[in-house]
């Protein structure tokens, strides 16, 4: 006699289609009923009418909102379990007024059982490959022996690669990413500028390379060949780089935005592209995601190489992937065994692990005893 099913879990945002195979889902069968959602569902009343039947929603950080107006309609659900290390797409007060387990995720970079502390942080790798790619003219050299079979030196001074250590490199924001960029810039003989409103010479001075503060944004933006933004986005910083920002960067400078979307107006930065106010820009984040089909960032600029769009994958790897849906099965597997795992509260906002949690985890997901 087969053991009915118990729960019913929804997965969610998965929108490159990889949940089923970063993980062993099929642990969970003996207890679960499992659904695999690839679409992107921003309607509230579509998002309650599909979640509504499920106990368990694995969900992709920052995507799908779980706010009050959603999660008061989900009578069914006792456990959202997302991936990353936070998702401040969940109203977590209101979802423990409804008796919902928050669960989150570790992250390759920052701490895990698998992976140093201290490992760059995939965000600080993808932004070291956008300056590369313009400063060395990767992706334009590629193209160009590929097709054009007589073609070998790039023509004309303009077209010729830069050298990084005759740049300078402005970082807003010195948090763990932005620390981290400027770090390399270091490595490569850059000249290395950094600025917030908090920073001061003496937390600049104790990061692992020498960086000059700036006292203003306009003072980094007028110095810098590479801007590098790298900060939360807030009702202060929203909008921080607009027309009147661009046009104190120099003609050729790259900005690079790997935070939030709208840090940056995106208007302003097509029309000082349009009008070589600036020289490229490298986007992983934008105002809506995913990028609408008609955006003119797509249409606009299909030939422009100076203009690198990234769909906001800065904090994505095969092992990040694997690590999160791993976590997952294990904050599930830990749930229904009434010993949850990785839990988020109003009070804990940071997963905390004690060695014995890890251990927990470990067992749970390489031998099931449920």
């Amino acid at each position: 006699m087969s053991t009915p099913t118990k729960y019913r879990v929804a997965v969610i945002d998965d929108w490159s289609r990889i949940a089923k195979a970063c993980a062993k889902w099929q642990l969970l069968e003996q207890n679960c009923k499992i659904d695999f959602y690839y679409d992107n569902i921003t309607d509230l009343q579509s998002n309650i009418n599909r979640l509504k039947p499920y106990n368990i929603v694995v969900c992709m950080r920052n995507r799908t909102v779980f706010d009050q107006p959603l999660l008061s309609e989900l009578s069914n659900l006792k456990l959202l379990a997302s991936t990353g290390p936070g998702n401040k797409a969940i109203d977590i007060e209101f979802a423990e007024k409804m008796g919902i387990t928050v669960c989150m995720t570790d992250h390759p970079g920052y701490g895990n059982m698998n992976m140093q502390a201290n490992a760059p942080a995939p965000t600080a790798q993808l932004v070291w490959a956008y300056i590369l790619d313009y400063y060395r003219k990767v992706n334009t050299l590629t193209k160009q022996l590929k097709e054009n079979p007589n073609s070998w030196y790039p023509m004309g001074i303009d077209n010729q690669p830069l050298n990084l250590s005759a740049q300078t490199l402005g970082v807003i924001g010195l948090g763990r990413i932005g620390s981290i960029v400027a770090s390399v810039g270091a490595v490569f003989g850059m000249a290395v500028i950094g600025w917030s409103w908090h920073l001061t010479q003496e937390r600049c001075d104790n990061i692992d390379c020498r960086i000059i503060c700036q006292d203003t944004l306009n003072d980094l933006l007028t110095k810098a060949d590479i801007v590098v933004v790298a900060m939360p986005l807030s009702a202060k910083t929203k909008y921080l780089i607009d027309s009147s920002k661009l046009k104190l960067m120099r003609n050729n400078a790259l900005l690079i935005n790997v935070s939030r979307g709208d840090l940056i107006k995106e208007s302003d930065v097509m029309h000082a592209l349009d009008y070589k106010q600036i020289g490229g820009v490298g986007l992983d984040v934008f105002s809506e995601e995913p990028l609408p089909s008609n955006h003119e960032f797509r249409s606009l600029y299909k030939n422009n190489d100076n203009v690198m769009l990234t769909p906001h994958y800065g904090g994505f790897t095969q092992e990040t992937y694997k690590l999160w849906y791993r976590n997952c099965v294990e904050n599930i597997l830990g749930f229904i065994n009434d010993t949850p795992l990785r839990v988020i509260t109003s009070n804990i906002r940071v997963v905390q692990k004690s060695p014995a949690e890890i251990a927990l985890a470990s067992k749970l997901y390489t031998k099931s005893k449920l």
